[in-house]
């Protein structure tokens, strides 16, 4: 009986592993995609209980969003999806959290924070500078 039990959490183990594995290259399929078509941003609202999501956006110097794409939810299982309605509009403008929810406004604030840093840093992330 513990030889099942043991089997059974293993393979839950095994699956959960190759699930985050997919996730992974998933997001750094998107992200690279993103920063070619503008300065990358990323923004993460991270969860422990709760729904955690990961704002990705290629911005241009001005800080207009050139593409947007999402990922929010709770397990191994969640993919970036698009946000269609933040293309062609200022990150700094207020209205842009209208269209979001908790945890992506979270993310949002978390980006929004890291972009303008970059840009007080003269274009430079911190591992250049």
């Amino acid at each position: 009986m513990w030889v099942r039990v043991i089997l059974l959490f293993g393979a839950a183990w095994f699956v959960q592993a190759l699930l985050g594995y997919f996730q992974v290259k998933d997001y750094q399929r998107v992200t690279f995609e993103l920063s070619k078509k503008g300065k990358l941003v990323v923004g993460a609202k991270r969860g422990r209980l709760s729904r955690g999501a990961i704002l990705a956006m290629a911005v241009d110097e001005d800080g207009r969003i050139l593409d947007c794409k999402y990922m929010k939810g709770i397990s191994v299982l969640a993919r970036f999806k698009g946000l269609d309605g933040l293309v062609g509009r200022n990150m700094f403008d207020e209205s842009v959290e209208l269209f979001l929810d908790e945890p992506l406004k979270k993310a949002y604030k978390a980006a929004l924070s890291r972009f303008a840093h970059i840009k007080e840093k003269g274009g430079r992330s911190e591992e250049e500078a």
